[in-house]
């Protein structure tokens, strides 16, 4: 497991807060911003790098943008029951647009303030996605992950239960796309995540349903308890517990540990898997 960091300053602005991470020979990219805006500058280092101790101390001491996600190798895939699957490869907003997420053709109980919401019909997007080399995508605000043709091919070839191939719809002619389905999963597992008691969360006060910051610094650890109500064959389960900020809300999609290996083993561009500890 790795955790990575990606800090940005505006190096105009801060040039003393610059002077002391250009001494630490950190990599970086720098984009000139419009007008008189100056140089933002942004630096990425992992925690084990012998270089993180005094970054921390920087990032206590100064208001910067710390942003800050994890990684796992194939071995810590292979060993875990549970991952979650996470896309990588976002393209073209949920259809209609200006409507998100209050009202859409998609879902129904909406709640109106923190976005939490049940899945009826379809995603709409508004023209077919264009893919490249990727075989998984997701839409922009949304949880949901959509995929190619060969993906639900080869979870049939390992007899993959839990989920559904729904068809995504081109908005304005409603009919299905040629290039993906959505990974459709009604499975939901009882509350079972364990964070510490100074975890971001908010409770809406419209619903009553818990959203907690999205998951990012280290391995989550859900309560094994919580997964023991379903089916042994099942391979693809939702968490109970929301996840997002604003509007933005989704529950975490989890997969087991034979369709992670599969993913791993056919090498599937688009998304990554981050392990879940069972307690």
């Amino acid at each position: 497991m790795e955790i990575r960091h990606r800090i940005t300053i505006n190096a105009t602005a801060t040039p003393e807060l610059f002077a002391e991470f250009d001494i630490l020979g950190i990599y970086n990219k720098k984009i000139q911003l419009p007008g008189k805006g100056g140089i933002l500058v942004s630096y990425e280092i992992t925690e084990s790098d012998s270089r993180w101790k005094n970054v921390s101390e920087l990032i206590q001491k100064n208001e910067v943008l710390d942003m800050v996600d994890t990684f796992f190798d194939n071995d810590e895939i292979k060993k875990a029951k549970w991952s979650r699957l996470v896309s990588t490869f976002e393209q073209g907003y949920p259809q209609p647009k200006l409507h998100w997420p209050l009202k859409q053709m998609t879902y129904k109980d909406v709640c109106q303030k923190c976005g939490t919401r049940v899945q009826s019909q379809s995603l709409r997007i508004q023209h077919e996605p264009s893919l490249g080399q990727n075989s998984f995508m997701s839409l922009l605000w949304c949880g949901e992950i959509l995929s190619s043709q060969n993906v639900f091919e080869a979870f049939a070839g390992i007899k993959a239960t839990g989920y559904k191939a729904w068809p995504v719809l081109i908005h304005k002619s409603g009919r299905p796309s040629e290039k993906v389905s959505q990974i459709y999963i009604s499975d939901i597992a009882l509350p079972g995540l364990i964070v510490d008691e100074n975890y971001n969360r908010i409770k809406c006060s419209e619903c009553g349903v818990t959203k907690y910051d999205p998951h990012m610094n280290g391995l989550m650890s859900l309560k094994r308890r919580s997964l023991l109500s379903l089916s042994k064959e099942t391979d693809f389960v939702l968490t109970y517990e929301w996840f997002g900020s604003g509007l933005i809300a989704y529950r975490e999609i989890l997969v087991s540990n034979r369709v992670a290996k599969l993913i791993l083993e056919k090498g599937w561009k688009g998304t990554r898997l981050k392990a879940v500890e069972l307690i």
